[in-house]
């Protein structure tokens, strides 16, 4: 018998190296949190409003993004029932109880169309 190793090939190799992540931030912040689960109404966008919340209380300077295309409920937790200000290339978040908040649920507008503005409706699309 030899004691000799079998050698794994460079394909292999690749495979069950452990992966490496680069730091991606977004411009302009320091810290990015993120909230997910694969199932719904586990609490998300409450825990998301609430640590936000307290996030602000503590003096950090917040932003919540509300992405969730199934049932954004950030406009409704925040009582916001206004478009966010554009100048035709960026969109200004709406600012409430200090914290700038941009959803995918905000009323339409020309800069921010929903999904069923564009023909899609996410029960028979996916």
């Amino acid at each position: 018998m030899s004691d000799k190793k079998p050698e794994l090939s460079a394909a292999m190799k690749s495979k069950v190296e452990p992966k490496v992540f680069k730091k991606n931030p977004i411009i302009g912040t320091k810290f990015t949190i993120a909230i997910s689960s694969a199932k719904g109404g586990v609490g998300k966008s409450t825990f998301a409003t609430n640590l936000a919340l307290a996030l602000n209380q503590i003096g950090c300077k917040v932003g919540l993004l509300d992405a969730d295309i199934y049932g954004p409920s950030i406009p409704k937790m925040f009582d916001i029932n206004e478009k966010p200000k554009s100048d035709g290339q960026k969109l200004e978040p709406i600012v409430k109880y200090g914290i700038q908040c941009m959803s995918i649920g905000f009323p339409s507008s020309p800069y921010f169309p929903t999904l069923g503005s564009i023909g899609i409706s996410p029960k028979n699309s996916f």
